[in-house]
């Protein structure tokens, strides 16, 4: 058992002098800074003495170290592809924007102008649910807001788009914005905000230029309930994400156009007790 252990140890040993001795003898002498310690190597080869084992120590460490790292490197693009791919294929929703807006009543929206309807103010939309949309040159899912408008519209849903340059702030004629609603068929009301400061209003001061055409859906008493960071949504799109985001957004706006339980609730008493008025005659004393 010995000496078939030996003679294993030596196979191996002599298998890696075969690879150093295929390699120039410029990468085998080792810099300054190799390890001095070869105590652990001095075994492998018999004649190669301290000075070979440490050269050999130098060499394995030279050869492996680039192939190790550049195998790790190829592992984590590959791996990196697989995960990006399977987000993709699995309709993996966009990384949502956090922000404390969610819950809170929105704030009234400053512009410098209406493009294509009268001055809108929020306070005059109480009671209805608002669909808030931040606007650039190239609005995504365009078609998007004129189908949720036409479709709601009527049950109480009010579109505003609001207009916003990109990619920062800047003087804007409103004749522009005024083409871009017509060019792209908005029958809603589109306001120009080109100094950001409604955009500020609702990122809490920390608007940048990818939210730019973020949506916000504000309820019937002014809070507001959803973002759609990116505007990115299209019922009929191949894209999977973005059909869902979609979905998302029309389930949200069902959610808040259902009429409150408890309103309805009181008006079906009250309808219940006029009835009973009406209906009720009282006896006529003999």
């Amino acid at each position: 058992m010995i000496k078939f252990g030996k003679v294993r140890e030596r196979s191996r040993t002599t298998a890696i002098a075969e690879l150093v001795s295929k390699i120039p003898r410029d990468d085998v002498t080792p810099s300054p800074s190799a390890p001095s310690d070869a105590r652990g190597l001095h075994f492998l080869e018999p004649g190669l003495g301290i000075g070979g084992a440490r050269d050999l120590h130098f060499v394995v460490r030279r050869a492996i170290s680039p192939c190790v790292i550049f195998a790790g490197s190829i592992l984590c693009l590959v791996l990196g592809g697989v995960v990006r791919l399977g987000a993709q294929e699995s309709g993996q929703e966009p990384e949502a924007a956090i922000s404390p807006m969610v819950g809170q009543m929105a704030p009234a929206w400053s512009t410098q102008g209406w493009a294509n309807s009268e001055p809108v103010e929020l306070r005059q939309l109480r009671g209805k649910v608002v669909l808030l949309r931040f606007l650039n040159d190239s609005p995504s899912s365009a078609a998007s807001l004129r189908e949720l408008h036409r479709a709601y519209a009527a049950r109480g849903l009010a579109v505003v788009g609001i207009y916003t340059p990109s990619p920062m702030p800047a003087d804007t004629d409103l004749d522009h914005v005024r083409q871009l609603a017509t060019s792209l068929g908005f029958e809603f009301p589109v306001g120009l905000d080109s100094r950001w400061e409604t955009l500020n209003r609702y990122w809490l001061q920390q608007a940048a230029a990818d939210v730019t055409a973020a949506t916000f859906l504000i309820d019937r008493s002014g809070i507001i309930r959803y973002i759609q960071p990116n505007g990115q949504y299209e019922k009929t799109s191949a894209n999977r994400t973005i059909r869902r985001e979609y979905l998302k957004l029309e389930k949200e706006i069902e959610t808040l156009l259902k009429p409150d339980e408890s309103s309805a609730s009181k008006a079906a008493e009250n309808s219940k007790a006029k009835r009973f008025r009406e209906n009720f005659q009282p006896r006529r004393s003999l």
